[in-house]
């Protein structure tokens, strides 16, 4: 018993000091490629030309920011104040303002990348029978949405509370985690809600095996996502004076399906056939390609009971249906980064296919272990074109 706590805490302590160096390897990346990339490729606001902005705040993170310095400003007429949750911008002006409040924004990033590498490593440990190493989380940054760790956002918090989210029910933690955690995540970013039907499928599985720290931690864990949503859509709503307010914006990012449920679809082909912008077909190639390759690759790497396996293939299932129904294929990279288990089947597929545990089966015939190889590369190659993509689209309004 003793020698196995050892091994315990020897274990934990190798993935702090790895996930500590893959989040400061991410940062001297931020400073050494990104910055002087997006410089010269002119990253600027969505909409707003002019308003020139780097790593620390890309894309649209430059309204927590904003929000964090002006303000929110309760109105309709200013969406990208309402529309944006409130954790990160509470984290943003709680730092010392000795810095300023871009770099609070990708510290608050930087510090939440390196507890959800940790907290995603042990979610790692109840899902699958894999002794995974401690240093595979060094690969986490070339998995989709991984490169996201060196730049300032909210996907990063977001992850890391959706990652204790989940280790509160598979670890049956006290229930005032789950209810925690819960509400954090939605207070973060909107895409918590995509841990509902994971927790569902857990709460079912748990109901029927009689397990009732599961059932109790899954529906408190469901009931604060889903309390604290609606909490602050009222919140919204009475600090605008006007019920309807939160949805009202929320209309404002999507695209509407005024051409039926399979607009998206029809999009997609009109793109791909008719469009010369090679950023709108990249944009949903990769939509598509991610859950498709998440859900794939959730098929092949071993799990130690079918409820994980249909729990994470609920939240990629919800994740795709929310992108097809607000019709908008910039969102499923943002979707994914926020939940634990693309990562974590990401890496096991990556042990599986060239870790020592792979290679040690002497059984295994050349053609198979050819093909394993063949395939682990090729999703080595797609995670490299992802990376690529990331750097050079990002500033060429590709996410946008």
């Amino acid at each position: 018993m003793a020698i196995a706590s050892k091994d315990l805490a020897l274990a934990s302590h190798k993935s702090t000091v790895y996930a500590l160096i893959a989040t400061l390897g991410c940062a001297f990346f931020a400073f050494a490629i990104l910055k002087p990339a997006w410089i010269a490729l002119d990253l600027h606001v969505p909409g707003e030309p002019s308003t020139k902005i780097d790593f620390t705040q890309p894309v649209d993170s430059i309204f927590y920011v904003r929000n964090a310095d002006w303000g929110y400003r309760w109105s309709v007429l200013v969406p990208t104040s309402v529309w944006f949750h409130p954790v990160v911008t509470w984290g943003i002006r709680s730092l010392p303002a000795l810095l300023s409040s871009n770099y609070r924004l990708w510290l608050i990033s930087l510090l939440s990348g390196f507890g959800a590498l940790i907290a995603v490593y042990e979610y790692i440990k109840e899902i699958s029978p894999t002794r995974l190493k401690a240093s595979a989380l060094l690969l986490v940054p070339l998995l989709p949405g991984g490169l996201s760790i060196a730049t300032g956002n909210a996907e990063l918090p977001c992850l890391f509370f959706t990652s204790l989210l989940s280790l509160s029910i598979l670890r049956g933690w006290a229930s005032y985690h789950p209810l925690l955690w819960g509400a954090l995540a939605i207070l973060t970013k909107p895409n918590a809600l995509y841990m509902i039907p994971i927790l569902g499928v857990y709460l079912t599985a748990a109901v029927f095996t009689r397990d009732r720290k599961i059932v109790q931690n899954s529906l408190f864990g469901i009931a604060s996502i889903l309390a604290v949503w609606l909490l602050w859509i009222l919140f919204v709503d009475v600090n605008a004076g006007q019920l309807g307010a939160y949805w009202q914006v929320r209309e404002i990012s999507s695209v509407p399906l005024s051409g039926g449920p399979l607009t998206f679809l029809q999009r997609f082909a009109r793109v791909l056939v008719y469009s010369s912008n090679q950023g709108e077909v990249l944009k949903f190639v990769t939509a598509l390609a991610i859950p498709l390759l998440d859900m794939w690759i959730l098929l092949l790497v071993p799990l130690k009971s079918e409820t994980h396996r249909v729990s994470i293939l609920a939240g990629i299932l919800a994740m795709v249906f929310v992108m097809f129904a607000i019709n908008n294929p910039n969102k499923i990279i943002v979707y994914a980064t926020t939940m634990p288990s693309h990562f974590a089947i990401g890496l096991l597929f990556l042990e599986q296919s060239f870790g020592k545990q792979a290679n040690g089966n002497d059984l295994e015939k050349p053609l198979a272990r050819l093909v394993r190889l063949s395939l682990g590369t090729s999703y080595l190659a797609f995670c490299v074109l992802m990376g690529l993509f990331f750097i050079i689209g990002t500033p060429l309004e590709w996410y946008y």
